[in-house]
């Protein structure tokens, strides 16, 4: 349990407290190197004709994903609707020799998520047919033993909107660091949630 601690607390950091606050910008960031992130993949919806890449996530195992519950707008059974892609760094491309799309078979979203306050903003997306690991543009992410990250630069990853009314289309990187104070004053679980604000 404690290995997957920090994946948690990343994830659910980035997608909780930072989300309302920077409205899904990747303020100050820049493209990040080709395949340097082997296990970010792009959370796909198609809905009424649309495909939508709102959600980002990180491969844990060949069939396994970990992502946040508040993606799947409180409708999990609809996996129909839902793709995965790895191994992309342009979100639009679509044609990129290392990418692998996979279906959704299922959803798991945490017991305790609450849409309310985005505590415990997390689910895990069983993907098939598996991942293909032979590449080096797809693999699993390595889960680490820290149970603490005060004082550590952390990176985000991702495709969202990085200034007003445009959005990455090259995936993106920015360095952030915990605010131990703001974690301890206002996240809602500081066990589970860190305010990340930036590098200082």
């Amino acid at each position: 349990m404690m290995k997957i601690l920090l994946i948690i607390l990343f994830l659910t950091s980035i997608h909780s407290l930072l989300h309302d606050k920077t409205n899904e910008r990747i303020l100050d960031g820049t493209e990040a190197p080709l395949n340097a992130f082997p296990w970010m993949v792009s959370v796909r919806f198609n809905i009424f004709g649309t495909l939508k890449s709102d959600c980002g996530g990180a491969i844990l195992s060949d069939i396994f994903l970990l992502t946040a519950a508040s993606c799947f707008l409180g409708l999990p059974a609809l996996t129909q609707y839902s793709s995965i892609k790895a191994g992309i760094h342009n979100i639009i491309n679509g044609s990129e020799i290392t990418e692998q799309s996979r279906l959704v078979s299922h959803i798991i979203v945490h017991p305790d998520y609450s849409s309310r306050n985005f505590l415990n903003d997390l689910a895990l997306v069983r993907v098939t047919p598996p991942f293909d690991f032979n590449s080096s543009s797809v693999s699993s992410i390595s889960l680490s033993n820290l149970i603490s990250i005060e004082n550590m630069d952390l990176i985000t990853i991702g495709w969202g909107i990085f200034k007003p009314n445009l959005s990455a289309v090259n995936l993106q990187q920015v360095t952030v660091r915990e605010n131990i104070e703001c974690t301890k004053t206002k996240a809602i679980n500081s066990t589970i949630q860190i305010c990340a604000p930036g590098k200082n």
